[in-house]
């Protein structure tokens, strides 16, 4: 016959409370860790789109500018004083309305436009007939253009074959520097 040597009885209706403020506490733990993880994640969002802002426009601003430059035909490009900021006019044979070589004048420019200002590329014909306007930024603060005199970027009227253009969009400053290296 075979004998027991002991009998163990568990008589448990419910959790004892130990056990519910353990469990408690490590889902606690799993929330702020989750919190926690979420947090970073829309942080890091929020820093790469705040970093990212204005690029896009930068890159078509900057390629449209180098364009218009190195096709210069008489290497001079033009700054001019104005009421908003600099005008910078030169000849180049980078026409976007002819989407050929076609010489043409072109001008960057701001224009106050229901308060705010905005940036335009302004195309015409060489004997200054009106081609197209093309409305580049809005809710633009400020436009420069500076010539690089011995080794210096000084903002002053005149004529120089390479120009650098700072802009303010969006709370931040922007340079392009472009120009005609042959």
């Amino acid at each position: 016959m075979a004998k027991r040597l002991f009998t163990v009885t568990i008589n448990k209706r419910g959790f004892t409370l130990v056990e519910v403020l353990i469990a408690l506490s490590i889902t606690a733990l799993v929330i702020i860790g989750l919190y926690s993880a979420f947090s970073t994640t829309l942080n890091t969002e929020e820093g790469i789109n705040s970093r990212k802002e204005g690029l896009k426009e930068y890159l078509v601003l900057s390629e449209l500018l180098r364009a218009d430059m190195r096709t210069m035909i008489d290497n001079r490009a033009e700054i001019k004083t104005g009421l908003y900021g600099d005008t910078l006019t030169l000849n180049t044979t980078h026409s976007l309305f002819y989407a050929s070589s076609k010489p043409v004048r072109v001008s960057y420019y701001l224009k106050e436009i229901e308060d705010r200002l905005v940036l335009f590329r302004k195309e015409q014909e060489l004997d200054g007939t009106d081609i197209m306007e093309l409305r580049l930024l809005e809710g633009v603060d400020g436009f420069e253009a500076l010539f690089n005199i011995n080794g210096e970027w000084i903002r002053r009227e005149g004529k120089e074959d390479f120009v650098r253009i700072v802009y303010t969009y969006r709370g931040k400053k922007w340079s392009v520097t472009a120009g005609k290296l042959l």
